[in-house]
This record gives structure tokens, C-alpha cells and sequence, in this order.
């Protein structure tokens, strides 16, 4: 069975918490340091992820690195894009001696991932994230995760951690645009074109 977990922040995923929505006993926390701390329109410094389980993770954004297991992981080493996916925005994560396609359907505004498994990636998705949006009414939408019965506490921390990255870096509309789009043009292969409203931005490839 299927644990849904919703956002209490509206779109600010770097900070506040995550919770079961059928055990409210169940809480990933969002705990963000900033440059400076009168400015939370910037990209944080660190986010550390915090699962009901005591476990924790960190992201060093500029630094495009995570620490787990107490260690630290570059992105640029784990990390691969997948070029026959149907997704302009797809990569695939290794970590654990597991592999994991990441990638945005459009059409749903959803983030999915997916297991690989002999190089394949499994037909089911493992974990899908539905950001926040509101509809032409104003009504809001928070943001979900809802994660399979069959991903470990241990793989879904680090399942949140990439999702959560590669919304904010692939989807650059959390923070002042300045900021994150100089974080971006690190991002080796990715630009980012912003035309007349947030929604409007659209990835390409260099």
C-alpha cells in the first residue's frame, strides 16, 4: 500500500515538513540556512531532510552535493541523463548499488521515478512527486509524495532528497530567478529561458 505525504509550505519545499496523511505520527522536516538571514527569496546554503526515523540527509546546493550515511556525494557522480526516455528532463541516479530513473511527466506536472532494474526501468513508478499549483479558479493544490510500499525508509530518504533537487534546479520558479539561474548555468548541459510568467520557463538543452 501507498503513503501519501503532503507539503504544509505551499511551494517552499526547503522548509517546514512533510506528512502522512493517514498517520500524522509520520513527518519528514525541512530545515534550510541561508546567506543571509533576512533574505529567503535566495537558494539556500543547506537543506537538511529529516525522516520519521531519526535518519537525515543534507543538500549543499552551491556545492550540487548530498550527505548521507555520512558521506558526501556529488551530484555530477551519481547522476547520468537518459536520452530515450520521452523526457527532456530525465536522469538517472545511482546510489546504494541501486538505480533510479527520475524524470517530469508534463502532461501531469508530475515528478516519477521509476527502479532499474537489468538496466530497465520498471513499468510502475516507485515514488511521484506532484508539486504545488493552484488552478485558474485559485484554488491551491499542496504538493505531494506519495511513496510505495515497496521503497525502503533508507531509499526513500534519498528518493526525497533527489526529488527535491531536481525540482528546484530543473524547475527554477522557488527562489529569485537572478540567484537560481546562476546556480543552473553550473548545472553542466542545462540552460534555462524564462519567458513571460513563471510557468512559462522552459529547460533546454546547450
Amino acid at each position: 500500500m501507498a503513503a501519501e505525504f503532503v507539503f504544509d509550505h505551499k511551494n517552499d519545499y526547503v522548509n517546514g515538513s512533510l506528512t502522512d496523511t493517514s498517520n500524522a505520527s509520520l513527518i519528514y522536516t525541512f530545515n534550510s540556512t541561508y546567506p543571509s538571514s533576512k533574505r529567503r527569496d535566495e537558494m539556500p546554503e543547506t537543506t537538511e531532510v529529516r525522516n520519521p526515523y531519526g535518519k537525515h540527509a543534507v543538500i549543499f546546493w552551491k556545492e550540487r552535493a548530498f550527505q548521507l550515511d555520512g558521506g558526501r556525494l556529488l551530484v555530477d557522480d551519481i547522476r547520468t541523463k537518459e536520452h530515450d526516455s520521452g523526457s527532456t528532463l530525465a536522469r538517472r541516479w545511482l546510489y546504494a548499488n541501486k538505480k533510479w530513473q527520475v524524470r517530469f511527466d508534463s502532461g501531469h506536472r508530475t515528478w516519477k521515478v521509476f527502479w532499474v532494474l537489468n538496466d530497465t526501468p520498471e513499468e510502475t513508478s516507485s515514488v511521484e512527486f506532484k508539486p504545488f499549483h493552484s488552478n485558474l479558479a485559485g484554488k491551491a493544490h499542496p504538493a505531494t509524495i506519495t511513496v510505495q510500499s515497496s521503497v525502503t525508509e533508507h531509499d526513500a530518504l534519498f528518493v526525497i532528497i533527489v526529488l527535491l533537487y531536481s525540482e528546484l534546479t530543473e524547475h527554477p520558479h522557488h527562489f529569485s530567478w537572478k540567484k537560481t539561474l546562476d546556480l543552473l548555468l553550473l548545472d553542466t548541459g542545462y540552460s534555462v529561458m524564462y519567458g513571460t510568467s513563471i510557468d512559462s520557463a522552459v529547460v533546454a538543452a546547450r
